[in-house]
């Protein structure tokens, strides 16, 4: 994976947090969550979209995986893409803007916001049209 966006990643390595990027092994769960709590601060702290995206891009398969194993375990009957689309949304609506956010590990915290998500019903989508008035009733400020 690292092969595949290496000039992206060595532009926001930052090599006194994380080990060489030679070194970075994708398919430890480790490597990832120090490369993702970096990318996520790079985002909330410099406003960085590269980082947004790449943060996801790295991330992406152990979140549908982690969306998959709590779907399983509670029974739901919903796409894992939803719970990983909504933690996203979270993620990025918590932006630059907002107050610091400490993270140990960005996988848990995707594991934990998931999980409420699915205590807590998933907002319903919304729509870009206003209530429909019924007939006969006047227009009202």
């Amino acid at each position: 994976m690292v092969s595949v966006l290496d000039d992206r990643f060595r532009r926001l390595w930052d090599s006194a947090r994380l080990p060489e990027l030679d070194a970075f092994d994708c398919a430890n769960d480790a490597h990832v969550d120090e490369l993702a709590c970096l990318l996520l601060e790079r985002f909330r702290n410099d406003g960085d979209a590269e980082a947004f995206t790449l943060l996801f891009q790295v991330t992406g398969p152990r979140l549908e995986r982690i969306a998959r194993r709590l779907l399983d375990r509670h029974a739901r009957a919903l796409p894992s893409a939803q719970l990983v689309e909504d933690f996203k949304r979270q993620i990025f609506l918590h932006g630059p803007e907002s107050p610091p956010l400490l993270v140990g590990s960005f996988l848990a915290l995707a594991r934990s916001h998931m999980e409420r998500s699915l205590k807590a019903p998933l907002a319903p989508p919304r729509t870009s049209r206003p209530p429909k008035r019924p007939r006969g009733e006047p227009f009202r400020n």
